[in-house]
């Protein structure tokens, strides 16, 4: 049977809950950023002309598209 330090598993345990925390954040973030059913002035999606994976990098480098 292998033990783990007590030391080790409170760390491993610690960085889990980060990685949670992290995450749920991430999504209440993007929730805010962009709310269901809201429609932003002076933008006029095109349907067809960008696909929703290109949409996300361009929100994540910054840019607007």
């Amino acid at each position: 049977m292998v033990t783990v330090r007590p030391v080790t598993a409170i760390v491993g345990l610690l960085l889990a809950v980060f990685v949670i925390a992290i995450g749920i954040w991430a999504i209440r973030y993007q929730s805010q950023m962009f709310p269901k059913d809201f429609d932003r002035t002076g933008w006029n999606p095109e349907r067809g002309h960008a696909s929703w994976l290109r949409t996300k990098f361009t929100w994540l480098s910054g840019g607007r598209g």
